[in-house]
């Protein structure tokens, strides 16, 4: 920060110099002050660059910080996204299985019914028979 410092000297040497009587101007040493400017042009084109460094790794430092952001708002985005997905899997899923229990009750009803029907059949059937049987030995015995 030479230029900051050379300026705060020059700025001192104009306050603290001589005034010329009747007027607001100073007297000043034109050597001295020469040196100091010569001073500030020299040191200027470096804190130029350096200035303009810290300027550009100050955008570096906001672009990445603005694409790390955009990478974190894109994975939260994938993440919703994902758990939707599952909620909306899951909520398949559970209808899938409210279907199939609700199948599965309608299919053992329906297969106790044809059990009971074919039992019922058999059962008469073997009635049928069992007359004829009883019919067929009676007549045997007369």
């Amino acid at each position: 920060m030479i230029v900051y410092e050379r300026l705060a000297y020059l700025e001192k040497m104009l306050t603290e110099s001589r005034k010329l009587p009747l007027s607001d101007k100073v007297a000043l040493d034109r050597l001295e002050a020469m040196e100091i400017i010569k001073e500030i042009k020299m040191a200027l084109p470096d804190e130029l660059k350096q200035a303009k460094w810290i300027a550009d790794e100050r955008k570096k430092i906001i672009v990445k910080a603005h694409m790390e952001s955009d990478v974190i708002i894109q994975e939260a985005k994938e993440k919703v996204n994902e758990h939707q997905i599952t909620l909306l899997a899951q909520e398949k899923a559970t209808k899938i299985l409210e279907k199939a229990k609700e199948e599965a009750t309608q299919i053992k009803i329906g297969s106790r019914e044809y059990a009971d029907n074919l039992l019922s059949d058999l059962l008469e059937k073997t009635n049928k028979m069992a007359t004829i049987i009883v019919d067929c030995k009676a007549d045997l015995k007369e």
